[in-house]
């Protein structure tokens, strides 16, 4: 948690988006059978050059592979490009890795092309991440799905955990609807882990980012949860919102307090000793209110 004003801003949420790769899901790699020694370096190359949670799933799977003792190989002129994939040059050739329509191929998922070969698909099966169905379930406002990956992923996603989702989103895509939600009057909590999430990480009005999180979205984050689960997330909700009401409840504990006291003072009818002893009350009172807080859950 940032600061106060953060636990102040999750408590006024009315609206959950959430990624998906990486934040919702697990990714994992399928490396081809028939990816040779020299196709092997260039992606284990460019997906080291990622930050995308598909490229480090890729790394560990190349690594497993039966080719990983291959030698790395130099690429020139690496840019990631958000949404899309990371391309780069080799041996005077622009090798790509990311979205298959990105690298003008017939598939929509991962996929890798060395100058004006084919294409290679790389089969990228995901798991649900520990807790998310407990945190769906747990978390009592309206959620949705914004993610940059295909149709068929994002639907399949759709039937597993019941939420609308809206696939083949651009960073500015989900800048735009951010804002679509906050011109209507909602106060969204944006969920998120990559670098297609920073902008509207940094936009929501309040944000959580798992502790994989790329660390340009940690940052951007007003809170990143350190466990690998978001069983936790409601939680933390709800630990926000009490914190919000019982901190009105001691603003007005005071209130009284003061409303009381500073009359009978001014009417000269408090004694030190009183005055002492009303104030030592009214600040155990706020403290024994505040220890209400032990008891969220």
């Amino acid at each position: 948690m940032r600061n106060a004003t953060a636990l102040e801003r999750l408590a006024e949420v009315t609206h959950v988006v959430f990624d998906k790769t990486g934040t919702l899901t697990v990714p994992a790699v399928v490396v081809p059978s028939s990816l040779d020694a020299s196709e092997h370096a260039v992606a284990k190359a460019l997906a080291e050059a990622s930050h995308h949670p598909l490229s480090r799933a890729l790394v560990k799977s190349l690594a497993d592979n039966d080719l990983a003792e291959n030698d790395a190989v130099t690429l020139d002129a690496v840019e990631e490009v958000p949404g899309q994939g990371v391309t780069a040059q080799y041996r005077g050739e622009t090798v790509r890795l990311g979205r298959g329509p990105w690298l003008d191929a017939p598939f929509a998922g991962l996929g890798l092309r060395i100058g004006t070969a084919p294409a290679i698909q790389f089969e990228a099966p995901e798991t649900l991440r520990d807790g998310v169905r407990d945190a769906l379930q747990g978390i009592d406002l309206p959620c949705e799905v914004l993610t940059g990956d295909a149709d068929a992923p994002a639907h399949a996603l759709a039937a597993q955990i019941g939420l609308p989702v809206t696939a083949n989103a651009r960073p500015q895509d989900k800048l735009d609807r951010l804002h679509a939600l906050a011109a209507k009057g909602e106060k969204v909590l944006m969920v998120g882990d990559g670098l297609n999430d920073t902008a509207a990480l940094a936009a929501a009005h309040a944000s959580i980012a798992p502790a994989k999180a790329l660390e340009a979205s940690r940052s951007a984050a007003d809170v990143v949860v350190l466990k690998d689960s978001f069983a936790d997330l409601p939680m933390v909700l709800r630990v926000a919102r009490a914190t919000r009401a019982l901190s009105k409840q001691n603003f007005a504990i005071a209130a009284v307090y003061n409303c009381i006291a500073i009359p009978v003072a001014l009417a000269g009818f408090a004694t030190p000793l009183a005055a002492a002893l009303a104030m030592s009350a009214s600040s155990i009172t706020v403290l024994l209110n505040s220890q209400r807080m032990r008891y969220v859950r």
